[in-house]
């Protein structure tokens, strides 16, 4: 036999839409409120939902909405009740995921073709799915997992670390090497010069004797006249005097621009060098030390961070398992449905023995009226 829930705050639309609904062969069940049908189909899935759309605390349209969207009860077909027949009102049915729209002024006619029609696409009703057991948490394979993580990602980062550091090294050690290369130039310039001068005078020396040096040599060896002498050994200082400061005029204009030539050759052959070669090795061998290292500090820092949110999750899990603890004894201390039946059965019960009451009572006053008019008419004829 098919099954159907009723779900109204009013009593009488309840138990108009059950007749017609058992007329038509369904067993039926009735609820006053959207809590009370969750409650319902927590145990149990009927083949049809009718749901009142303006109830107290909840809405049909919430209501229809949680029941469509919960594994429990998904699946089981929601025809939204209402006596404002309304496109906004069917919209929002649609929307919620209700399968049709009741108006409670349809005739039994209707309520038939409805039923028809919803009962013959109604699929047969399913268990709802266990929920699989959430695995126990093993601490080994969580850091075992965190672990493969960390080093995923560095794996993925360390090329990229590698290639900055190496791009960074490559920028920065010419222009040390350069700095170095000008301060030893400036330390040696002097060194320089001073040589370059005392190789002047010797070559200038050497030029002279080619020149005036024969005469003046000539002079001195033949003559021994003091003046002679005198003077040929001053032709032959001044000679070498000149020679020796043009010498040394042209060595300081020479000398820079070779050194200056050979700095530039230098530091090609070393760039050369950076790319390629030893020091290429080297710098690859820093670089990869160097994301190594800033790999490492990463890690350590992310198995810190896991390592405190372990040591702060047993804190966690034991505050959440307390309010489920108070939740599920507050929810102990409910009343059951049979204990909300019984009191309805009781409330009912005692609104017949007061109607029993009232009858006899009013039955009472009748025939105590009776007895004062038959009184007062024997009164008359006596």
């Amino acid at each position: 036999m098919k099954t159907a829930l009723v779900v109204d705050d009013s009593r009488l639309a309840r138990l108009a839409l059950t007749r017609t609904l058992e007329k038509h062969g369904l067993q039926v069940a009735q609820v006053a409120s959207a809590a009370e049908a969750f409650e319902y189909l927590n145990s149990t899935r009927p083949d049809l939902v009718f749901m009142d759309v303006t109830m107290p605390e909840m809405d049909g349209f919430t209501a229809a909405g949680l029941i469509h969207n919960d594994p429990r009860s998904v699946g089981i077909p929601v025809i939204m009740c209402s006596a404002e027949e309304t496109a906004d009102v069917k919209a929002r049915a649609a929307d919620v995921g209700a399968v049709a729209f009741l108006s409670k002024t349809a005739d039994d006619a209707g309520i038939s073709q409805l039923l028809g029609t919803l009962l013959r696409a109604a699929p047969a009703p399913q268990a709802a799915p266990v929920a699989a057991a959430a695995p126990a948490l093993d601490p080994a394979a969580l850091q075992a997992q965190i672990a493969a993580a960390v080093d995923s990602a560095v794996a993925a980062r360390q090329p990229a670390l590698e290639a900055q550091v190496r791009e960074s090294l490559l920028a920065g050690v010419p222009a040390l090497l350069v700095t170095s290369l000008d301060e030893r130039l400036s330390a040696l310039l002097p060194e320089i010069g001073a040589n370059a001068v005392a190789q002047a005078r010797e070559v200038a020396a050497s030029h002279a004797q080619a020149s005036a040096a024969a005469v003046a040599q000539q002079i001195v060896a033949e003559t021994t006249e003091p003046l002679a002498r005198a003077a040929a050994e001053s032709v032959l200082r001044d000679a070498t005097a000149e020679q020796a400061a043009q010498l040394r005029t042209l060595i300081a204009e020479q000398v820079p621009a070779a050194i200056l030539a050979s700095k530039d050759e230098w530091l090609q052959s070393l760039q050369g060098a950076l790319e390629t070669g030893p020091f290429a090795v080297r710098i690859g061998e820093l670089a990869r030390g160097a994301a190594s290292e800033a790999v490492r500090a990463m890690t350590a820092d992310v198995v810190a961070q896991v390592q405190g949110m372990q040591s702060n999750a047993p804190a966690e899990i034991a505050a959440l398992r307390n309010e489920l603890e108070v939740t599920r004894r507050a929810i102990e201390q409910l009343p059951t449905r049979a204990q909300l039946d019984e009191a309805v059965a009781e409330a009912r019960a005692a609104r017949e023995l007061a109607e029993e009451a009232q009858t006899r009572l009013t039955r009472g006053m009748v025939v105590l009226a009776l007895g004062v008019v038959a009184a007062l008419a024997v009164s008359l004829m006596l």
